[in-house]
């Protein structure tokens, strides 16, 4: 596999070009939608800030992108049914890009539900056309886990798929310009490191079990948890998956507390392995629901080195200590449709619990969610211990109201205009969407990382002892 890496490397290094240095800091976009469906202007989206498109009556656009300072990437973001669409694309100073964007119906399933959504295809020609192309290529999607009996592929098969898309993906980046081959091949070797036990995972919901695949046990257990030359991203994996196959170590203990017991007792190394718990902690604390966690990081504790890593977990634990479940809720500012001025604590804790859905118009997987909301509303809506509210992060107001009206949403609907900028998304540790919580009829926090309402059965199980 490392023979093939260094041949696609030397591959690409020979197939790159410079990038533009042209002193001209705009790029001339133009291109045609012939079957868009969304009224006459498209977003684009970059670095800190957006531009509005506009589109003539036969879906052809001409605009000229102003203020690149350099090279960058941008989304052209499109409205298709009733989602967002986005289409990659890159800005080359100086040059001029056009994009031919057509779709097609197609369907997508969350849970056990099928909707109807919509594939956008783009042909790129002229300045950043390869790079264009590079960003819209789907990587590591395809996957095969099962032969056409049914039986899980072997480990050995699913190491080669992974080498085989890797090839590819560095194929697609031939003829690219140098900087942006640089970053993207740095990208796709972070991305496929440690991909071994997506394997393990995928069999494992399957109902298949990789332990039985001698390929994959042999990789596992030629893991040194002592080698600090290994990833500490690996060393996690191969933790986790020993402690799973080992039910009775460390019994009758929280996850958290098992893993940095194991830690604890199986890496010598001191110092190696308070930088294996750095990175475990801050993965968990990327998590947003962090019940639970004050044994587990007081543990962590003696395990770190204190090095930056421990101090910015610190912060960011004693930081999110104030979300855990019996807190009770932070008020702020929101607005009601009408631009009135509402505030948290006259939503919260009313006698009722509240779950509540954080989105925006621009989120396509939030708008997925909107018909489970509104399937939870129309189950719920004579019971008088549940409220259900949705919060909007959009900064287009406008936007919102229309994607209201078009929804015909009939529970309570609100907007921080600040979006994540907010005080109450930095509060909440909001960084993606979409994001729900439950509050208690007192208005103290139950969860501030809800599951989604697509996720019936984890939805209907949080709620259930509120709602009788």
């Amino acid at each position: 596999m490392k023979s093939l890496r260094l041949v696609a490397y030397a591959t690409l290094v020979a197939g790159w070009v410079a990038c533009s240095a042209q002193s001209e800091n705009s790029v001339l976009l133009t291109g045609n939608v012939p079957d868009y469906q969304g009224k006459g202007e498209f977003i684009l989206a970059r670095r800190g800030q957006s531009d509005t498109i506009p589109l003539q009556a036969d879906g052809s656009f001409s605009y000229e992108v102003k203020n690149l300072q350099k090279a960058e990437e941008g989304s052209l973001v499109l409205n298709y049914l009733k989602n967002k669409k986005s289409v990659h694309c890159y800005l080359i100073p100086g040059g001029k890009l056009d994009v031919k964007i057509t779709g097609a119906d197609g369907e997508i399933t969350i849970g056990d539900a099928i909707i109807p959504d919509y594939k956008l295809t783009a042909v790129f020609t002229g300045t950043g056309k390869k790079e264009s192309d590079y960003l819209n290529t789907p990587p590591f999607y395809n996957y095969v886990f099962k032969n056409a009996d049914g039986t899980p592929v072997t480990f050995e098969n699913y190491m080669n798929q992974i080498a085989e898309q890797k090839q590819r993906m560095h194929k697609a980046l031939e003829g690219t310009c140098e900087a942006f081959a640089k970053e993207k091949t740095a990208e796709l070797d972070l991305m496929m490191n440690d991909m071994e036990f997506i394997y393990y995972r995928r069999l494992k919901n399957d109902g298949n079990d990789a332990s039985k695949d001698a390929g994959f046990m042999a990789f596992v257990n030629s893991i040194d948890l002592n080698d600090p030359k290994v990833s500490p991203y690996l060393l996690i994996e191969v933790i986790d998956f020993r402690l799973e196959q080992s039910p009775d170590l460390y019994k009758g203990m929280d996850y958290g507390i098992r893993f940095f017991s194991y830690l604890r007792d199986n890496i010598a190394n001191k110092e190696w392995a308070g930088q294996v718990a750095d990175k475990r902690m801050t993965q968990m604390l990327s998590n947003s629901d962090v019940s639970g966690l004050a044994k587990t990081f007081e543990l962590y504790r003696t395990i770190s080195g204190k090095s930056e890593e421990f101090k910015e977990n610190e912060a960011i634990y004693n930081s999110l200590a104030k979300l855990l479940p019996g807190v009770k809720a932070t008020d702020f500012e929101m607005q009601d449709k009408e631009g009135k001025i509402v505030h948290f604590l006259d939503v919260v804790g009313k006698g009722k619990v509240t779950y509540i859905d954080f989105w925006a118009t621009w989120c396509g997987p939030c708008c997925l969610e909107i018909p489970f909301v509104e399937k939870k509303v129309e189950k719920y809506k004579d019971n008088p211990n549940i409220e259900f509210v949705s919060i909007s992060l959009d900064r287009d107001k406008k936007e919102w109201l229309d994607k209201l009206e078009k929804d015909n949403s009939s529970w309570q609907q609100y907007i921080i205009p600040d979006n994540f900028e907010s005080e109450f998304a930095k509060e909440y540790n909001i960084t993606f969407i979409p994001r729900f919580m439950l509050f208690d009829k007192e208005g103290k926090i139950i969860s501030i990382d809800a599951p989604r309402p697509s996720d019936d059965e984890a939805f209907e199980a949080l709620i259930a002892p509120y709602v009788k």
